[in-house]
């Protein structure tokens, strides 16, 4: 599966993965992590996941979901999840993708830069 290779690839280079706030740390699962998950990555107690026999990427959320709700997907596959998380740059929009328009997302990314310039100014 081309997902699980590329996330390996991905998870051996030797970067600070606090940088995207992906935390590629082993914690166990929650109770609404799917049985067979692996998880790809952690970002404030959400976390990303492949599950067995699919390519696409899916976040799971325990405080946002509900029954239902707890997994949906973020991405058709790993390469467009890493797409997506060095876009945002970091995981926490990308728990919003399955709720939020394009627009929406834009505007939060938007609004996230500016309190980022603003905090740099001397």
């Amino acid at each position: 599966m081309a997902s699980r290779e590329d996330w390996r690839r991905f998870a051996a280079l030797q970067i600070d993965f606090s940088a995207i706030q992906l935390e590629p740390q082993d914690q166990e699962h929650y109770f609404c992590t799917p049985e067979g998950a692996e998880i790809i990555g952690w970002c404030n107690g959400i976390h990303f996941i492949l599950l067995p026999g699919d390519e696409a990427v899916y976040c799971v959320s325990p405080e946002m979901g509900e029954e239902g709700t707890f997994v949906l997907p973020v991405a058709g596959d790993f390469r467009e999840f890493l797409s997506f998380l060095l876009y945002c740059r970091g995981a926490s929009a990308l728990e919003q993708i399955a709720w939020f328009s394009r627009e929406q997302i834009e505007d939060l990314l938007r609004e996230d830069r500016d309190c980022e310039a603003r905090d740099e100014l001397p």
